[in-house]
């Protein structure tokens, strides 16, 4: 018998199969990291504002009178660019959130008596740990916070930080 040249369709099957294989894994693994990448972004953007929160406090012994969404007037945006870079949070993208002017909220921690404390920046994460989510709740109840923040339904906040 002679030699023949090439490959068996078996052989072309099985690199084929291969292949296959390794692409799903491949994107499978693009997806988390892209959604870990946004998170990190949102995270980034929750510890700036709420360090130009409290520059603001200090220089003025006061917050910004406009709680809530950081696009309203006279809140945690109108810091640009006496406090914040402009364009600090573009690229903060979250699927629990319809536009990136959900994603963020802001409100000023208040103790029993109703003095303030400090600020609670809440935000909608694409993929939260347990623990992140479970600590908006006890972020709401510490800071007395009596304003809306929904973890459920879009926008959904499911992080939080107090400074």
């Amino acid at each position: 018998m002679g030699k023949h040249k090439g490959f068996t369709l078996v052989e072309i099957l099985v690199v084929v199969a291969v292949i296959a294989i390794l692409a799903t894994i491949s994107v499978v693994s693009y997806t988390g990291m892209t959604e870990r990448a946004r998170d990190s972004k949102i995270r980034s953007v929750v510890k700036t504002a709420g360090d130009a929160l409290q520059l603001y406090e200090t220089k003025n012994n006061s917050l910004p009178s406009g709680q809530g969404k950081f696009n309203q007037a006279n809140s945690v945006d109108s810091l640009v660019p006496q406090y914040i870079q402009r364009g600090y949070r573009d690229d903060a993208v979250s699927k629990n959130a319809s536009n990136k002017d959900d994603i963020f909220l802001w409100y000023q921690c208040k103790d029993g008596s109703g003095a303030v404390t400090g600020v609670a920046v809440f935000a909608s994460l694409n993929s939260p740990s347990s623990d992140e989510s479970s600590r908006v709740a006890t972020i709401k109840a510490d800071c007395h916070i009596a304003a809306s923040v929904p973890t459920s339904g879009n926008p959904a906040y499911n992080y939080a930080q107090v400074f």
